[in-house]
């Protein structure tokens, strides 16, 4: 007959097969534990549902499983439920790439399980597109699951195409004082 050691007496107490002083020795280091843990879920619940940046938990295959209220308003959505009903696939109701902009996305996932930094155009509930910067982590045990940080963009990219175009009208106004310099000194120089 198998000798039964303290560790086995203990664990049956905490399963609840040893004897009632041992599961009550036990069971406030259980309760604090479980307050601990409670208290854990409670502040990322709180971050979850406050950041200023979009947050989701996506199947690459299935859309949308889980979306904070930041995403949902970034995307147009009055609530995150809205947004889990709108985005059941996202190669049509999300990227504005589409199907190649998802693929794309699975590949490097594939290979690196994690998309840092990465620049796309996701499309609003009302058909316009934002500009995105977001960061997509493969979860290793769940195929396809992906969870998401997105963060709008959009008046970055709207201030970066406005400079572009003020350095190209200021090169052109160079281009047009210099020819009318060279004029102005041609005609000076035949006089």
């Amino acid at each position: 007959m198998p000798k039964h050691s303290e560790q086995d007496d203990a664990l049956a107490g905490l399963l609840g097969l040893g004897t009632h002083s041992a599961r009550k020795s036990h069971y406030p280091e259980l309760v604090a534990r479980l307050e601990e843990l409670e208290a854990e879920r409670n502040r990322y619940k709180w971050l979850f549902e406050h950041a200023v940046h979009g947050i989701f938990q996506a199947s690459l295959q299935e859309g949308i499983r889980a979306a904070n209220p930041a995403l949902a308003g970034m995307l147009g959505y009055d609530s995150p439920s809205d947004a889990l009903w709108g985005l059941t696939d996202l190669s049509h109701h999300l990227f504005v790439g589409g199907e190649e902009e998802l693929n794309r996305i699975r590949r490097i996932l594939s290979d690196q399980r994690g998309l840092f930094g990465y620049e796309t155009r996701l499309r609003r509930k009302d058909g316009s597109a934002i500009d995105v910067i977001m960061n997509l982590l493969l979860k290793p045990d769940e195929d396809g699951l992906v969870e998401g940080f997105v963060a709008d963009i959009t008046e970055r990219k709207l201030a970066q195409l406005r400079l572009l175009q003020l350095n190209e009208q200021l090169e052109q106004r160079v281009a047009e004082r210099t020819v009318e310099l060279r004029k102005a000194r041609d005609s000076l120089q035949k006089r």
